[in-house]
């Protein structure tokens, strides 16, 4: 029987756009689908359609259950890795690994169904060059697409990507990073 990736469990933490495990700081207006949450405090002007919570019970058990939900992806057996520079790519949906810090640059392209799950298991830190661009094919959903890091992630100005970035330290996200990206971090986000 062929395996079949999962998507992880984000329970409580799937309702934030922005969620932190120490503070949110915006330097510019910043929007965002979904509730934002950190321990600490958010600063900056962001614009949501959720609700900001700052320092309140939801957003530790949101924290837990995002660590629960990087657990649950790291588990999952590795259906193919990657190297350190992921270029022009094309791909089926899988369970992929990256053992060294990571750069995407140019058309990451994923192709399936609206079932399909791309898992990436990032096991150091993560780039995502400006010139980046996520193009979904045949009915792949954002939904479905996990970028889990366990260093620090960096989204560069202009950078356009989907899904949900899961993040063991802090992310940078530049401008024009995609309102329905949710940026995840044990840490901060700025």
């Amino acid at each position: 029987t062929a395996f079949s990736q999962t998507a992880p469990d984000l329970q409580s933490a799937e309702r934030f756009g922005i969620l932190s495990g120490t503070s949110i700081t915006s330097t510019d207006t910043s929007a965002v689908r979904g509730d934002i949450g950190a321990i600490g405090t958010v600063s900056g002007t962001v614009a949501t359609d959720g609700t900001t919570f700052e320092q309140q019970c939801i957003v530790f058990k949101a924290i837990k259950d995002l660590d629960s939900a990087q657990s649950q992806t790291k588990a999952q057996p590795s259906t193919g890795t990657l190297s350190s520079v992921i270029k022009d790519t094309s791909l089926s949906s899988g369970v992929f690994k990256i053992d060294s810090a990571a750069a995407l640059s140019d058309t990451l392209r994923l192709a399936g169904d609206s079932s399909s799950v791309f898992i990436f298991n990032f096991e150091k830190s993560l780039t995502v060059e400006s010139t980046t661009m996520f193009v979904l094919d045949s009915g792949v959903k954002a939904e479905n697409i996990f970028l889990n890091v366990s260093g620090s992630t960096v989204i560069q100005d202009s950078a356009k990507i989907c899904g949900t970035v899961m993040c063991d330290s802090a992310i940078v996200a530049g401008d024009g990073t995609g309102s329905g990206t949710k940026l995840l971090s044990q840490e901060s986000v700025s």
